[in-house]
């Protein structure tokens, strides 16, 4: 009430008062009746008076309340978070159109029960627990507790989840009784939403969905704990895909990247998800298994099913790709007590399964450890070895059976190390294949041998070819052809005295990008064989196809093929083939008189192996020039 109202109802009030006690005192002292009258009169207009203020009054106030009211109700519904009031039982006694359209109650009239507008959602704690009814943000208020900022979800079977934000305040009368409560209800769930969906890019892979690294880890230590609590064993799996860097190279990032999805999906299809085993991609090629509580059966089985499951071809661009996995496994707790120790013996166990042969399973074993630090050591040496001259070259004469001459060398890498002695071929030109040094080892022994035959003949001998073997990493260079064709011209050797040598494998991996480089390379006048036939693909159909002038035939045939039927119907039919396709035949490995002479009786063009002569230095060779020019028998 203003005080300008306040002083008219003082005054009108007054007034009365004051004319009833001046006709009282009259009346008293005089005796005046006439007065009466007057007075009377006065009397009534004052108390009309009274009752006009007081109308006028009361009429104000209502206006000013509800100018209160309707400026209150613009400020609850224009908050963007619900409001509800209740009394001590929960029941809602007021609630703006926000809560009720988050609680589906627009329709109902106050006051609302509690078990009415309550049982049209379960709540459930943040991290997916049931909250239990005495553990509800109203419940906790209507205790007599103030709550501020609690995050809960709300859900129900017609609608997607909500995530909730509430504060609240109890109402307390003057002997602090609880008399109801006021709840601010705020959605949060695009924000949480958010949250999880930034959560989840940091802990997963964004290529293939899997769980990445830093997930896996976090997940490992916790499950070995619990595995160590529980006193049950627990494996880990790691492996990489056999060739996917070729096919990424050849087919491009785009198919390389559809392959590790494929590949991941694979994967997860072979082990149990959820809260038993996990699959995670390490980056690359390289992805990593955690099975729990399993056993050694159980892990070899997985293993077994993994291996056939990748094997399956993969359809890439419209065509089948065929890729292998290597798989190394380690076991808790007789391989580690930690997650770092069973990855890392994991890692060594795979590269051991590579060096068996690929597309195979290997479990830890103490000696794998040392074996692993020694290849550590030898790639690092051997990538000092150019640069240190470590590196040579040794020469096998190719013969020409009908003439029993000469006709050609093979160029083989050799490696002496002051570290480690003579290297196997075996054992370093795989490694150096899978650190990528191939690529600058294979360059050096191009330049090398095409450089040497071309000593040769300036020291008047007749020409021969020289072959020399392409590595997989070097076939997929897309600058080869170039760099070969500026090593022959700043050699000035002729590039029908080179013959480039592939496997089966590398030619059959991409066959348009394998064609297309083949046909380059034919351009140029240089010479290619198809090495290991037999061991690979084989296919005719596709065999037609290359542009090469030579077939070598793999010595695993050569071997036995006196007494292995088999291998002599082998043998034979391959012969046949190239000459349908009137392409030279090599046998590889011939290591007697009766092989050279069955091979001559086959009519197989050339033959190299010990029956002719080792690997030897090139000045050896020039020996074996000299003495092929006047023997025509047999050379060596």
């Amino acid at each position: 009430m203003s005080i300008k109202k306040s002083k008219y109802l003082l005054l009108s009030v007054i007034l009365i008062l004051s004319l009833k006690a001046i006709q009282e005192t009259l009346n008293f002292i005089f005796g005046w009746q006439n007065w009466l009258y007057i007075f009377d009169v006065l009397f009534i207009i004052s108390i009309f008076t009274v009752i006009f203020v007081l109308f006028k009054y009361v009429y104000s106030y209502s206006e000013e309340l509800s100018d209160t009211e309707s400026f209150l109700q613009i400020i609850l519904e224009n908050m963007k978070a619900g409001v509800v009031v209740t009394d001590s039982e929960g029941n809602i006694m007021f609630v703006n159109d926000l809560f009720a359209n988050q609680w589906r109650i627009n329709n109902f009239k106050y006051p609302i029960s509690l078990k009415t507008w309550a049982s049209n959602y379960e709540l459930f704690h943040i991290d997916g627990t049931f909250m239990q009814c005495h553990e509800t943000p109203l419940a906790q208020v209507l205790a007599g507790k103030e709550v501020a900022n609690i995050e809960y979800l709300a859900k129900d079977k017609d609608s997607s989840p909500a995530y909730l934000l509430a504060n609240g305040r109890p109402l307390i009368d003057k002997t602090g009784k609880v008399t109801g409560a006021v709840m601010v209800v705020n959605d949060i769930t695009d924000r949480k939403q958010a949250e999880l969906t930034i959560k989840h890019m940091a802990y997963h892979d964004s290529l293939t969905g899997l769980p990445n690294r830093d997930l896996f880890n976090k997940n490992l230590v916790q499950k070995i704990n619990l595995a160590n609590h529980n006193n049950q064993e627990c494996f880990v799996m790691s492996l990489d895909l056999d060739g996917f860097k070729m096919v990424n190279d050849t087919l491009g990032h785009k198919m390389g990247d559809y392959l590790l999805k494929q590949a991941a999906n694979r994967l997860s299809s072979c082990v149990r998800l959820g809260d038993k085993d996990m699959v995670a991609r390490q980056g690359g090629d390289e992805f990593i298994i955690f099975l729990n509580e399993a056993k050694l059966k159980d892990t070899e089985t997985v293993a077994k099913t993994i291996l056939k499951t990748i094997n399956y071809p993969f359809i890439l661009g419209g065509k089948e790709i065929v890729i292998t996995t290597s798989i190394g496994i380690s076991r808790f707790p007789q391989d580690g007590i930690n997650a770092e120790t069973l990855k890392k013996n994991a890692d060594t166990a795979m590269y051991r399964s590579k060096e068996i042969g690929k597309n195979n399973y290997c479990f830890f074993q103490t000696e794998l450890d040392d074996i692993n630090k020694n290849r550590l050591e030898m790639a690092s040496s051997l990538r000092k070895a150019v640069g240190n001259e470590e590196l040579y070259l040794v020469y096998q004469p190719k013969i020409n059976l009908s003439l029993n001459r000469i006709v050609g060398v093979e160029a083989l890498l050799r490696w002496n190390s002051p570290d480690f002695g003579m290297v196997s071929p075996a054992v370093f030109i795989p490694l150096a294949e899978e650190t990528g040094i191939i690529v600058e080892i294979g360059e050096w022994v191009l330049s090398t041998a095409i450089k040497q035959n071309k000593k040769w003949q300036d020291k008047g001998f007749s020409p021969i070819s020289i072959s020399v073997n392409l590595s997989a990493r070097q076939f997929l260079q897309t600058d080869l052809v170039q760099k070969v064709e500026i090593i022959l011209q700043e050699s000035e050797l002729h590039p029908s005295h080179l013959i480039l040598e592939l496997t089966e494998t590398m030619a059959m991996n991409n066959l348009e990008h394998s064609i297309e480089k083949l046909e380059q390379f034919k351009s140029l006048g240089i010479g290619l064989s198809l090495d290991d036939f037999g061991t690979g693909f084989s296919s005719l159909s596709y065999l037609k196809k290359f542009p090469i002038n030579e077939l070598k035939i793999d010595q695993s045939f050569i071997r036995d093929m006196i007494i292995d039927s088999q291998d002599a119907s082998i043998v034979k039919a391959i012969i046949s083939i190239a000459k349908s396709l009137n392409l030279t035949v090599v046998a590889e490995g011939v290591e007697t008189e009766k092989h050279v002479n069955f091979l001559h009786q086959q009519q197989c063009d050339q033959a190299q192996g010990y029956y002719f002569s080792k690997p030897v230095p090139s000045s050896e060779i020039e020996n074996i020039l000299k003495e092929s020019v006047t023997n025509e028998k047999k050379t060596v």
